[in-house]
């Protein structure tokens, strides 16, 4: 991938933003998706969990974009083939 690239794989955006994002950045992702594990029966409890996986994904997808632009010399080797 050039850096004209962008990402689309949520695993890759992942694993871009813990090898060279800021930690905060991560905890984000941490917490989000914590938020994700509980199982609920109520329509609304599951209702609001989709919104927060899909919340995890665009944020992973922007935050790694914005990091392969601004420190793609830094993004480890495996992450551009990915």
């Amino acid at each position: 991938m050039s850096i004209n690239d962008s990402i689309t794989d949520v695993e890759q955006a992942k694993r871009i933003i813990e090898e060279v994002g800021e930690v905060y950045q991560s905890r984000v992702l941490d917490n989000l998706r914590c938020l994700t594990y509980k199982k609920s029966e109520c329509t609304f409890e599951q209702n609001a969990i989709k919104v927060i996986s899909n919340m995890y994904d665009e944020y992973a997808l922007n935050v790694a974009n914005v990091l392969w632009k601004d420190k793609f010399e830094e993004i480890p080797q495996y992450l551009k083939e990915w």
